[in-house]
């Protein structure tokens, strides 16, 4: 019994040194922010309390922050100037809200505001807290301005372009290449191009992905420039294209590649009926009878009609007439000279060609 009486009893702190220690807390932690943090009224919004780190941000002391109406002006002009006023804005609408604030030498920033109801001093106030934002906001302006001109880039040049990612689904495309392709984005977004439009060769045979030499580029992030090609439509016709494709990385890793193509079917059409013209004897050609047995004959009146450019290239004449002279000299018959008229009038002939 003695024993348990000699016990000391624990004690109870009182209400008063409650709420001591945790001003001091509260103190210890509002001085101590790396965020401004101000204290306001709530009906008011006037300043109660800033920490240093406000004092320091806005560039106001402590007294400009304490005086009726936002530092540095009156208080008609602060209510006239906001939002980029401090004390209009000193308290969010909403538990988080986004404004403008204007520092004591004149710039004026944009923050995010978090307040909290407290009770201080006695009083119920707003606990506000600063998140300078302004170098954030400046990066997205950039980011968004950056790609409305990739954007608007993509859908206006002539060649098409896509992207695939890792796996080479398709992930965007251009209306340009929706124009040669016959696709939509929406059609093939998250298939993979090569089954859609690079399955085969153009004599049919199947064309295995392994053995595509696009694709080296998604294996070996090496870039391919003007590799030429065939795509293949919508419809399952193919055109020869001429395309680059360069790797695209995320934090150093190939996450994808970027193609670029256009369309030549029109030019390797010209340099097969070129190549076929340049099989032709000159000699061949010094005689009508001549021309009637050669393979420009038998390819009929438009291969005729390609012929000036293949002379010209060769320095033999400068002008029309004299291109036909030289190649057939003067036993054409009176209906050539005459398709020739029709091709190349006179006021044509005489006009020296430059190339």
């Amino acid at each position: 019994m003695a024993s348990e009486e000699s016990e000391p009893k624990p004690v109870t702190p009182t209400e008063t040194e409650v709420l001591r220690e945790n001003a001091e807390k509260f103190k210890l932690f509002f001085d101590r922010s790396p965020l401004p943090k101000w204290v306001v009224e709530l009906e008011t919004l006037r300043f109660l309390d800033v920490n240093e780190t406000a004092v320091e941000h806005y560039g106001y002391s402590r007294e400009e922050f304490f005086a009726d109406g936002r530092p540095g002006c009156e208080h008609t002009r602060c209510r006239e100037s906001a939002p980029a006023c401090p004390r209009s804005t000193a308290v969010p609408s909403a538990e988080r809200d986004s404004c403008q604030h204007r520092k004591k030498n004149g710039e004026v920033i944009d923050v995010e505001l978090r307040s909290s109801e407290i009770t201080y001093g006695g009083k119920r106030v707003w606990l506000v807290s600063v998140n300078d934002i302004t170098e954030r906001k400046r990066a997205e302006e950039a980011l968004r301005r950056a790609v409305e001109f990739d954007q608007a880039v993509m859908t206006n040049m002539g060649e098409g372009l896509y992207t695939v990612d890792a796996q080479g689904l398709v992930t965007s495309m251009n209306p340009a290449a929706e124009k040669l392709l016959g696709w939509k984005l929406d059609e093939l977004r998250g298939k993979r191009m090569h089954d859609m439009t690079h399955y085969k060769h153009p004599d049919g045979r199947p064309f295995p992905a392994e053995e595509c030499t696009g694709f080296r580029v998604l294996r070996e992030g090496k870039r391919l420039a003007d590799h030429e090609d065939v795509f293949i439509r919508k419809d399952g016709t193919s055109f020869d294209v001429v395309y680059s494709s360069s790797p695209l990385y995320e934090e150093d890793k190939l996450a994808g590649l970027v193609v670029v193509f256009r369309d030549v079917s029109e030019r390797k059409r010209a340099e097969e009926a070129l190549r076929k013209v340049s099989n032709v004897s000159p000699n061949s050609c010094d005689t009508y009878q001549g021309w009637r047995g050669s393979k420009m004959h038998k390819g009929g009146m438009s291969t005729l009609m390609i012929l000036p450019r293949r002379f010209l290239e060769r320095g033999r004449v400068t002008s029309v007439g004299r291109l036909m002279r030289s190649c057939f000299c003067r036993k054409l018959p009176r209906s050539s000279r005459r398709m020739i008229d029709k091709r190349w009038p006179a006021s044509q002939a005489s006009r020296r060609l430059s190339l």
